[in-house]
């Protein structure tokens, strides 16, 4: 465990749903960057994955994969041809695991560094969808048909997110908005909004804890 990187994930999490603020100032190439990550981020993913694998996302998991777990229990989990990498981190201010198909990405798990239990899963490979079809890549206009309204905000972590008003418990919705490359549409001031651009879309699905996750107690 790196103690540099034992953040207060938990009270993290909290800001991505609870508290968003002013988006500060980017340097004069931080648009070209996030342009770049931006594309990289919206790809559509269509590998398959193991046929063990439901590829459902749900309010505390991602496939068998179980919010709460430790590493050792996501690998009795997972289907046996999927690996885990070493801690290492998976976002700027996160540690946690990259989950592959052989070279394809499936989805990262966020790992407490207290607990070391698993806190969020976030979901980018469109091979992987909600109970009601909804997928990384999909067109925010589209999710809302299923979820209702959309509001996009910017959080102090300066991710943008978008919430709909009829959403399931426990997911969240990044857009690639990211370093002032905006999804919304934002008045001067403003940190949230329910203007966005037409071809806007859900870049990835985190799975997270709504306060403590309780561990996965283990399999007999």
């Amino acid at each position: 465990m790196r103690t540099a990187r034992r953040y207060n994930v938990l009270a993290l999490l909290a800001a991505f749903v609870a508290s968003f603020v002013l988006l500060a100032a980017q340097p004069a190439n931080a648009e070209s960057t996030a342009e770049s990550i931006q594309k990289a981020t919206i790809q559509r993913l269509t590998f398959a994955r193991a046929q063990s694998d439901d590829g459902i996302i749900r309010s505390t998991s991602v496939g068998d994969a179980q919010l709460g777990s430790t590493v050792e229990q996501l690998r009795d989990q997972l289907p046996s041809e999927y690996t885990i990498s070493d801690l290492r981190p998976v976002t700027v201010d996160f540690d946690g695991h990259v989950i592959r198909n052989g070279s394809t990405v499936l989805f990262r798990a966020i790992v407490d560094p207290d607990t070391e239990l698993v806190t969020v899963f976030i979901v980018s490979n469109s091979a992987y969808e909600t109970v009601d079809g909804i997928s990384a890549g999909d067109l925010i206009s589209d999710v809302e048909e299923a979820y209702g309204s959309a509001t996009l905000s910017w959080n102090e972590q300066n991710r943008e997110f978008v919430t709909f008003d009829d959403q399931p418990e426990g997911l969240l919705f990044r857009t690639p908005g990211v370093a002032g490359v905006n999804v919304g549409t934002y008045e001067d001031g403003e940190t949230s909004t329910t203007d966005y651009e037409e071809d806007g879309v859900v870049a990835s699905i985190w799975v997270a804890c709504d306060g403590s996750c309780p561990a996965v107690a283990d399999v007999a």
